[in-house]
């Protein structure tokens, strides 16, 4: 690479310092998790209401209160229902209201 472009004028700095797509995409998207805590845990527990997940969190739960609360039931017994139930009164116990209901893709939903 130095020796096709080893000059020291502005366009050969420029063309040395072009970022590949794939390398940048990857580091949006790692990014992109520490800025979304809802995106992060909606991909780990993929089974379960990504509102609900988001509920969760604006009552104040943090991504790792909500790991430990559901982890064995979701991860270890594969039991969503259970999940979902624990992860659902951890949010009523913060005060939230929420009604559940049945989505179109058979997931658990929360409206307030």
């Amino acid at each position: 690479m130095h020796l096709k472009y080893g000059g020291r004028s502005l366009a050969t700095k420029n063309a040395r310092s072009i970022t590949p797509v794939g390398f940048s995409y990857a580091f949006f998207m790692a990014n992109n998790h520490l800025d979304n805590p809802q995106f992060v845990l909606c991909a780990k527990y993929d089974r379960l209401s990504s509102r609900l997940l988001g509920q969760a969190i604006a009552a104040g739960l943090k991504p790792r209160e909500i790991s430990e609360l559901i982890d064995d039931a979701y991860l270890m017994d594969l039991d969503d229902h259970s999940a979902h139930t624990l992860l659902r009164e951890a949010v009523l116990m913060r005060g939230s209201n929420l009604d559940s209901f049945v989505d179109r893709g058979g997931q658990v939903a929360m409206c307030f």
